[in-house]
């Protein structure tokens, strides 16, 4: 019994304050949808080429660094990679095309997710893509000026087997 009056003491005036606040509470959740680990796999592609999977396609068209864009600029001694790509739906019941689902690996095999703000038009998220859509744009990655040797890894969670294309960037 003593405990669920301190409960009570404690989460009743959190509950009130809440309840009368004129802000909008906002609970923020991290969710990452592709493995932070490197991906060893012979690349499918290279820039130019489209690669197809089950749900998928995908092709690279260009590739560019960057020290800045607009008023976008990486922080000390990091540099933009910025990749142009389309990505068509195969599926016929939908397929959620979404920039979250790349990321650049460099030779080392560090991986570099998207930042916001970079090289525009940027890829838009299209859910439950109808078969034939298709999504074109840049994805802005900020990697260390030192790194050298991409792969773009583009990946869907939690696919079953595992639908991941890996491009080569080497020009």
């Amino acid at each position: 019994m003593p405990i669920a009056v301190v409960i009570l003491l404690v989460a009743g005036p959190v509950i009130a304050c809440s309840a009368f606040s004129s802000e909008p509470q906002y609970t923020y959740t991290v969710v990452t949808t592709t493995p932070p680990g490197p991906v060893f796999q012979e690349p499918q592609g290279k820039i130019g080429d489209t690669v197809t999977l089950k749900r998928f396609s995908i092709t690279v068209t260009d590739l560019e660094e960057a020290s800045e864009y607009g008023q976008y600029k990486p922080q000390d001694g990091y540099k933009f990679v910025a990749v142009e790509m389309t990505i068509e739906s195969r599926a016929d019941n939908g397929f959620d095309i979404n920039p979250l689902y790349a990321r650049l690996q460099d030779a080392n095999g560090e991986a570099y997710f998207l930042t916001f703000g970079g090289k525009e038009p940027s890829l838009e998220p299209q859910f439950k893509a109808t078969e034939g859509s298709k999504e074109q744009g840049w994805i802005t990655f900020e990697v260390p000026q030192s790194a050298q040797g991409f792969v773009l890894v583009y990946e869907v969670p939690f696919s079953s087997p595992v639908e991941r294309a890996v491009i080569d960037l080497i020009k």
